[in-house]
């Protein structure tokens, strides 16, 4: 998905041109205090998106449980007896001597969508149904960002992802019934691939080729699905689950006001004013001196013709073709082994 973001530089924009937006970014400090503050900022708010996916590992998980039935199986082993005289049946059993339940009894004291909404029996299928739609909402994010990213910048479509988060992990946390949570966590997915496709290009069009590497391949993953476990762990509720993944986006919203949007798709929409100031901000936050763009500003003046680029661009060439399969195949397996 990420080749996406490249279209605009691929086709608008000369080799020449290029290596000019590289020369820049070498003279604003290259892998500076601004880049590393950057960094941060958005690895930190990767923690919400690797807590709100992977919350439905917990959310979804069948605690050991028992059918209730005031009828006495044929088979005593298979059941334990209760308060009441209530006879609590072996695990995953839906009926006792052709009797079906309607009530079931949960073992330990997590909560999840299944002991809430008793999904078990003839609905056991809705939990596997619900993260099918998470991840369909992740494909869809990912592919509508892309899109966004090329009309409206990085900064806004990287916000709105955050953004619906925080709006359906607090829908998700007051649902009713179980169709009311899965539209929601179908959102919650489209905001995960919008974060998830803008925020690796959105790093590195402030970095160094030789740098974006380290940048963008911090363990920030990992380390959060070990945070996320241990919350779980300690909450083993899924709705306050779902609470703590909605308020986890306040503090990443605020970094609004500390990430500046791509002075790359600035230049590639010759808003070369708009680059400059983003230019002269890095420059002072990396204690460097402002950079001569006297090119950017004759690439503004030059003719060309204007042209809106869409998805369908990444096959117009055998190279941008066979480079787009190539990484679509690699993300693809990549979440297949995930």
């Amino acid at each position: 998905m990420q080749v996406y973001f490249l279209t605009v530089d691929i086709m608008a924009a000369e080799s020449s041109e290029v290596s000019t937006v590289e020369q820049i970014i070498a003279d604003i400090g290259g892998c500076g205090r601004f880049q590393l503050k950057m960094g941060i900022t958005v690895h930190a708010s990767k923690f919400l998106i690797i807590f709100s996916t992977m919350s439905m590992i917990f959310i979804a998980a069948t605690p050991q449980w028992w059918c209730v039935s005031d009828v006495t199986p044929s088979n005593m082993t298979s059941c334990i007896l209760g308060r009441n005289n209530t006879l609590y049946c072996h695990e995953k059993k839906c009926d006792v001597n052709g009797t079906k339940c309607n009530s079931f009894v949960f073992s330990g004291r997590e909560r999840t969508m299944v002991t809430e909404f008793e999904l078990l029996c003839g609905l056991d299928y809705i939990p596997s149904m619900v993260m099918s739609m998470q991840t369909f909402g992740m494909l869809a994010g990912a592919l509508a960002a892309g899109q966004l990213s090329d009309l409206f910048g990085r900064k806004r479509p990287y916000f709105a992802g955050l953004l619906c988060l925080m709006i359906f992990n607090l829908i998700a946390y007051f649902s009713v019934n179980w169709i009311m949570f899965a539209i929601a966590r179908l959102f919650i997915g489209i905001g995960s691939g919008m974060f998830q496709s803008i925020h690796y290009c959105f790093m590195s069009e402030f970095t160094l080729a030789r740098w974006r590497v380290w940048v963008t391949g911090f363990p920030s993953w990992p380390i959060s699905s070990c945070c996320f476990a241990l919350c779980a762990w300690l909450i083993q509720d899924w709705r306050y689950i779902q609470l703590l993944c909605c308020l986890l986006v306040l503090p990443c919203l605020l970094t609004w006001f500390i990430l500046p949007e791509s002075f790359r798709w600035y230049k590639a929409q010759d808003r070369i004013d708009d680059a400059s100031k983003i230019i002269e901000g890095v420059s002072k936050v990396n204690k460097r001196p402002v950079p001569d763009i006297s090119n950017l500003v004759a690439n503004k003046n030059a003719t060309r013709k204007e042209k809106k680029y869409t998805f369908i661009h990444l096959f117009k060439t055998k190279e941008l073709a066979k480079t787009t399969l190539l990484l679509s195949i690699n993300w693809f397996v990549w979440f297949y082994i995930f």
